[in-house]
């Protein structure tokens, strides 16, 4: 096949020419070859409505030469979409690679490819490391130490150590500073390599020496575990007590925050109710204004929880529509539920709220949702490249109406950069009771109280 000239794809004076190495066995091409081949095929399968082939190329393309110091040019654009099939791909690949200067690190080229290639449907490419510590968290199952680090004027400061975990059992403080990993010095280090020398497998032993900003160097000896972190929590952060979630005592008024919705999560909130319960227990406040959103298992799994067995809502996919249902598992059946909810109140979250609505099992207080449809969801990509989180779906309510109101669509969109746009910019689900601003807790509890109160 005829090669393309590389002036001609990349107009730039002073190329190497014809009779300098060739990139033909460059490793980095197989690399970036293999990688794209994989990754587009996860993305047309997955993604509601995938860009084309030659501008997941081109943006693969972009950033790649921007993260090298190399400026692209106008003829790229223009290069790439005549570029058809496998072999023509990786002959591009090679001039591509040719433009890489010397200094640039190619160990790093793939996975700034592939977050250009992400890029092209506003996905986001995550390398395989984290993709592997983001699984854990979301299940709730993160391997390591229990610390979170930030980058303090040069400084690798620990401003929190969670409980429970290894770093908090060894008697690392909030406040310290780390200044060794496994007796080598992390001086210099940015904070990705430190969180890199720190991440390991669970049962995996590691040696870290901190100390107070005025106090005595420290050593401590761990070894890695699963460390789960808290994510339903009553009025007071720093107690677990039952007695922490209660707003009205005298009422028996409950109240619990989600920072997240994951597995743990519903487990948790399920535990807490049936303690509640067992006290008699006569209305129950969940706040979702800023809860992360998990997946659509998470999403079921919370109305499940409060509402029992019935249809929970439709996920429109490019493979087709789909009906979700609950199952018998609710707890505090007899007892009535308030939902904070505001404009953070997004994604699967929102979804859970508007099935919870549309079966009448609970009243909303706070301010309109986010009116997010986008189903984002993580897919792991093949030969250890990473993952990539797609918007692989379209979340609507039990009657096939989106979160923003508007009808449901027949089919897929023709453009998914409108159809983007048009999802994250409708009105969401109202509430019952509008108080702005959402972040006027006291506010809205009082609201939570009187309408829980009246119910009950």
């Amino acid at each position: 096949m005829r090669s393309i000239p590389r002036t001609v794809i990349f107009g730039l004076v002073g190329f190497i020419g014809a009779s300098s190495l060739s990139f033909a066995d460059d490793p980095t091409v197989g690399r970036l070859h293999q990688a794209f081949a994989l990754t587009v095929e996860v993305i047309h399968q997955q993604h509601v409505d995938p860009p084309a082939r030659q501008e997941l190329l081109l943006r693969g393309a972009r950033q790649l030469l921007v993260q090298a110091g190399v400026q692209p040019q106008q003829e790229l654009a223009r290069q790439t979409s005549e570029v058809v099939g496998s072999q023509a791909e990786r002959a591009f690949l090679e001039e591509l690679v040719s433009q890489l200067p010397e200094k640039y690190d190619r160990s790093s080229a793939r996975d700034h490819f592939l977050a250009g290639v992400a890029s092209a449907c506003r996905a986001t490419y995550v390398p395989y490391t984290d993709y592997q510590v983001n699984m854990q968290l979301r299940e709730n199952r993160y391997e390591g130490i229990g610390i979170q680090l930030a980058m303090n004027d040069g400084v690798v400061a620990i401003p929190k150590v969670f409980p429970k975990g290894p770093a908090a059992r060894g008697g690392i403080q909030d406040g310290d500073i780390l200044v060794s990993v496994d007796d080598v010095s992390i001086e210099g280090e940015s904070l990705a390599e430190v969180v890199k020398r720190l991440r390991g497998v669970r049962g995996a032993a590691v040696s870290v020496e901190v100390k107070q900003p005025a106090g005595k160097l420290r050593q401590i000896d761990m070894v890695r575990e699963v460390v789960p972190f808290r994510t339903v929590f009553g009025t007071d952060e720093e107690s677990e007590e039952l007695d922490s979630y209660w707003i009205s005592a005298e009422k028996k008024i409950a109240y619990a925050r989600l920072t997240q919705l994951h597995g743990s999560t519903i487990r948790d909130l399920q535990d807490v109710a049936q303690k509640l319960e067992a006290q008699r227990c006569r209305g129950l406040v969940i706040d979702l204004r800023e809860t992360q959103p998990g997946t659509i298992r998470h999403a079921l799994m919370l109305v499940d929880l409060l509402v029992g067995q019935g249809k929970a809502g439709v996920v429109d996919r490019a493979s087709g529509r789909r009906e979700h249902r609950t199952r018998a598992h609710m707890v505090l059946d007899e007892v009535p539920v308030v939902l904070l909810t505001g404009r953070q109140t997004r994604g699967v979250v929102e979804w859970a709220v508007a099935s919870l609505k549309d079966r009448k099992r609970v009243e909303l207080v706070g301010a309109a949702t986010a009116g997010q449809s986008m189903l984002l969801e993580p897919f792991e990509l093949p030969e250890r490249l990473g993952g990539i989180q797609l918007w692989s779906g379209t979340l609507l309510r039990m009657d096939g109406r989106k979160m923003t109101q508007q009808p449901a669509p027949s089919r897929p969109p023709q453009s998914h950069l409108l159809e983007m746009r048009a999802a994250t910019g409708g009105f969401g689900i109202q509430p019952d009771y509008l108080i702005e601003p959402t972040a006027d807790l006291d506010r809205i509890l009082q609201k939570a109280v009187e309408v829980l109160d009246s119910e009950a």
